[in-house]
């Protein structure tokens, strides 16, 4: 997340939209996390 705060304060003013708007979709599409939803859909064997 931090890189995520520098590049995108780096482009706009409006960069708390940005990240905001991630993390909605982070919470949306991997509701586990991202390794938790890499772990479901295609890493079965990790446990």
């Amino acid at each position: 997340m931090f890189y995520l705060v520098d590049f995108a304060s780096s482009l706009t003013s409006a960069y708390l939209m940005v990240v905001g708007a991630a993390l909605v979709v982070l919470v949306l599409f991997a509701p586990k996390g991202i390794l938790g939803t890499i772990r479901e859909r295609w890493l079965k064997w990790l446990p």
